[in-house]
């Protein structure tokens, strides 16, 4: 698309375990905010942007467990 910028870009604004949020990075690929199917649901894998160029992902365990691809 012209005038795009390719850049990553965080829907929640960073590391925000309560909210969910996705991670775009151009028009190729998109990371959604998600509870893991491993383990006890407890577990969050929150996306995130490292930099402008490269998105990263941290496993956050929720106390009150995890719905709908945030911290509940």
């Amino acid at each position: 698309m012209k005038g795009e910028c390719a850049g990553c870009k965080d829907s929640d604004g960073g590391i925000k375990p309560d909210v969910y949020g996705e991670v775009t990075l151009g028009e190729t690929l998109t990371k959604k905010d998600v509870c893991s199917r491993v383990g006890d649901g407890k577990t969050l894998q929150e996306y995130y942007c490292k930099n402008r160029d490269e998105p990263g992902m941290q496993e956050i365990v929720c106390s009150g467990g995890c719905a709908d691809g945030r911290c509940i």
